[in-house]
């Protein structure tokens, strides 16, 4: 389980924010934010770039990292434009551009991955997308892809995110590595070498290096948890 439900429930603490605005400002029920928080469900990645966009914090820590007061004070959450009253006409999270951002990640959506192939990958048309900020990266040049129904193999499923570094002329794809491959028909993911279904020049190979899971753990019961502390017991009794 990821740290958002505690992360957002500290941002909305910090910046003085109830639940039903907070609910208003991303378009989502108060009762989803509710259970973010108590951890009995998580965001649809829509949802956390959006709250990583606007309060200025990177996905991998709000996903990964409970973050104190003090590591908040770092970020945009504290700008001041950001303390004044936003709540009274709430308007729906926008994506910056890389001009804007200095250096964002475009993430292709699944609804875009036809017209990305259709676009070759352009640059130009990746810019135009949702761009993700990621500052912990290396240098390199870095690509981001919604998992789609096409493109699911080993542990990845429909709906996650994947992080893809582009390899340079020089480097050669790594046996066991996933890769997301770009020909001039299809985009799809797979395991290298795990390729020789594809049909057609591979234009472009994304090692993927991270990637965002959608799946949500479920949360242990009452009686499972009575049960699992049961058992330990018995266990230490015997020893």
């Amino acid at each position: 389980m990821s740290q958002i439900g505690k992360n957002i429930k500290k941002i909305r603490t910090v910046k003085k924010i109830n639940q039903a605005d907070f609910a208003d400002l991303f378009g989502l029920a108060r009762a989803s934010v509710g259970s973010y928080e108590e951890g009995r469900a998580e965001p649809k990645i829509d949802t956390i770039i959006a709250i990583a966009n606007h309060f200025g914090i990177s996905i991998d820590l709000l996903l990964n990292k409970e973050l104190t007061i003090n590591e908040l004070y770092r970020f945009d959450i504290f700008r001041p434009e950001l303390h004044q009253s936003a709540f009274a006409e709430p308007t729906a999270p926008t994506f910056t551009t890389p001009v804007a951002i200095n250096g964002g990640i475009p993430l292709i959506m699944a609804a875009q991955v036809g017209e990305y192939v259709v676009q070759k990958g352009a640059n130009t048309f990746a810019n135009q997308q949702p761009q993700l900020q990621l500052p912990f990266l290396p240098k390199g040049n870095y690509r981001a892809f919604e998992v789609y129904e096409n493109t699911v193999p080993g542990n990845f499923q429909q709906g996650d995110v994947v992080l893809g570094r582009k390899l340079t002329s020089k480097e050669k794809p790594k046996n066991d590595q996933y890769y997301m491959l770009l020909t001039p028909t299809l985009l799809t993911l797979r395991q290298w070498p795990d390729a020789n279904t594809i049909q057609g020049e591979v234009k472009e190979f994304w090692e993927i290096t991270h990637y965002i899971s959608t799946a949500i753990k479920p949360v242990d019961s009452l009686e499972q948890r009575v049960a699992k502390l049961e058992r330990l017991m018995e266990g230490l009794r015997k020893k």
